[in-house]
């Protein structure tokens, strides 16, 4: 097999090359003067410049060997070593490797090694072809654990050996990645990239991941039932962020009485191809705004998960005329946004039962009938949930897969170990007269 240990490696910050004995003094300023960083290392560095001479050219003379990588960790700014990683073959095929690293505490907590390790991760199994990689460090270092686990090594056990600096026995973390596992990784990473390059909806219509997710099929109450209930055929009935008008013709009601608005252009668009052939009255308009119709135009009104203007329905409402609306809470989906993005804050932190109620109230509204649910929301594979994400782009703002590749992998690993990622969706029901 060639060896590959002195090729020069790049990522978007760090620049990975053997080690020249001209690097000593920078590499001594940088990081090997340190007692805190070479603490635990068998080679004393810090207590002369002699020393880390002399560390680097052993270095420098096992770049003759087949099994020995070991590279100098150099920002592209500073162009000067900060640390070394070092990549050792356990067996005479190279066939699995352990990892070790040691970078300056002046660049700490800057994801320099997990920066480093995802180089270092496609080498060794694309170019090197080996099947496992490993590394393993003392069970109180928790910042390398969280390193190792982003990078995709998973956690084995705990080991007892003789520490490399001869304090003595220490327990130490195993965590370790298979050839198998990591191209598992990459493969779902294309699927994701994949789903998230054709995620667009026209009207609002899901199902491209169909019987990939389950949501919303357990309320307490049908929304088409309840507007029914109240629905009569004389009626003049204006449906507020229509969609694509797919709710508004399940209802059958006749289309010469029936009104629509949606300011969504792809659904615009739709909207007038589909619904103004029809003889519905459609106008391009937003919820939030007065909306272009008379006063007391309308018997019912309705709005499903769109926006609304309290004073402006009051105006388009027929004395005893009803507004009808299921809502998504602030609190829908928090889980998986919570899974993907962290936590940030909520889009709409007013969508709670009361304060919409209020709302209405003080528009003179009588309320007629309110609730509130949190129901389940299940996804079977994490492919449906990237493009569900990029679709609800105000509840997962700034979602990408490559930004967030590192959560995808954990909800991969609850869906592996659960059968599915779950959330809870949050809705309110208010049913309110003029």
């Amino acid at each position: 097999m060639e060896h590959k240990g002195s090729v020069k490696l790049e990522s978007e910050r760090l620049i990975l090359r053997k080690f020249r004995i001209n690097d000593a003094e920078s590499s001594f300023k940088n990081w090997m003067n340190s007692d805190k960083v070479t603490e635990f290392l068998r080679w004393k560095s810090h207590e002369s410049i002699e020393i880390t001479k002399r560390v680097l050219n052993d270095w420098i003379e096992n770049y003759k060997r087949n099994d020995f990588y070991h590279w100098a960790i150099i920002p592209k700014e500073l162009n000067e070593p900060i640390g070394t990683i070092s990549v050792v073959g356990m067996d005479e095929k190279i066939d699995m490797v352990h990892i070790g690293y040691c970078i300056g505490s002046n660049w700490w907590n800057r994801g320099y090694t997990s920066e480093v390790l995802s180089i270092l991760i496609p080498f060794f199994f694309e170019e090197v072809k080996v099947n496992r990689i490993e590394s393993q460090f003392d069970t109180y270092n928790t910042n390398s654990g969280r390193v190792m686990k982003k990078c995709g090594l998973k956690y084995e056990g705990c080991l007892r050996q003789a520490d490399w600096s001869n304090k003595g026995i220490v327990d130490a973390c195993m965590y370790s990645i298979l050839a198998k596992d990591y191209f598992m990784r990459e493969k779902l990473k294309e699927e994701w990239l994949n789903e998230e390059k054709i995620a667009y909806i026209k009207g609002w219509d899901f199902s491209h991941i169909n019987k990939r997710y389950d949501e919303e099929d357990d309320l307490s109450w049908d929304y088409q039932k309840v507007i029914q209930r109240y629905l009569k055929p004389h009626h003049k009935l204006l449906d507020v962020d229509t969609g694509g008008g797919e709710f508004l013709l399940s209802l059958n009601h006749p289309l010469g009485n029936c009104s629509a608005t949606e300011n969504f252009e792809p659904n615009v668009k739709l909207c007038k191809e589909k619904l103004l052939p029809l003889g519905i009255d459609f106008k391009k308009a937003d919820g939030l705004d007065e909306l272009p119709f008379e006063d007391e135009t309308f018997d019912i009104i309705i709005n499903r998960h769109g926006d609304f203007n309290t004073k402006d329905l009051y105006r388009l409402l027929k004395k005893g005329g009803i507004f009808i609306t299921e809502q998504v809470g602030a609190e829908n989906d928090r889980e998986l946004v919570e899974l993907l993005l962290g936590d940030i804050d909520l889009p709409f932190p007013e969508q709670y039962l009361d304060k919409i109620s209020e709302k209405f109230k003080n528009a003179g509204f009588e309320i007629v009938r309110a609730e509130e649910e949190f129901r389940p929301i299940k996804f079977y594979d994490i492919g449906a949930l990237v493009w569900f994400a990029r679709i609800i782009e105000w509840e997962f703002p700034g979602f990408s897969v490559e930004k967030c590749i590192e959560n995808l992998y954990k909800a991969q690993d609850i869906l592996e170990e659960k059968g599915s990622v779950e959330g809870s969706i949050h809705r309110i029901l208010l049913v309110c007269k003029k």
